[in-house]
């Protein structure tokens, strides 16, 4: 979760009350355009170990530092960047250039998951978007692929949001 509401006491059972996400056939995306009725509500956040958070700054994170993730399949697990490698999607058939390679615990249900790292437990960096993962020679998931966070902005032409 990369916005969140103002108020604490709104529960991950009440996620939906924030606004809606269009679907568009035939299209697969790691993100999604949020419609939210509370535009004054979204603060820029992401759920650590339960606890939401305050993204303080959105910075690419460098080679062997530590990083976290938190998905929707795996919850909150940690790891280091191993490299930096151009990577083929195979679901788009798309060379994906200059990709964060990590070794964080991963599952299929985690894309689009933020990837962060922590400073203590007041706020984090953003450092990118999680969007796969490298199969080892059993074809399990091994290694986790993300999209450095510098990219994501740039490909999507947005303005960042911190603090509260």
């Amino acid at each position: 979760m990369i916005a969140m509401p103002v108020t604490t006491d709104v529960s991950d059972d009440d996620a939906e009350d924030l606004g809606s996400v269009d679907y568009v056939v035939g299209e697969a995306s790691d993100t999604a355009r949020v419609k939210s009725w509370y535009w004054w509500s979204i603060l820029p956040g992401v759920r650590y170990f339960g606890t939401r958070i305050r993204i303080e700054a959105w910075v690419d994170p460098l080679k062997n530092e530590w990083i976290r993730k938190t998905g929707t399949a795996t919850g909150t697990t940690g790891g280091t960047v191993v490299e930096f490698a151009n990577v083929l999607s195979p679901w788009h058939e798309h060379l994906m250039v200059n990709q964060g390679i990590a070794n964080y615990a991963l599952d299929y249900g985690d894309s689009g998951a933020p990837v962060f790292m922590p400073w203590g437990t007041d706020w984090v960096n953003l450092g990118g978007v999680h969007w796969g993962g490298m199969l080892d020679e059993e074809g399990e998931l091994d290694l986790a692929v993300f999209s450095l966070i510098s990219q994501v902005l740039g490909e999507l032409s947005v303005e960042p949001m911190t603090g509260w």
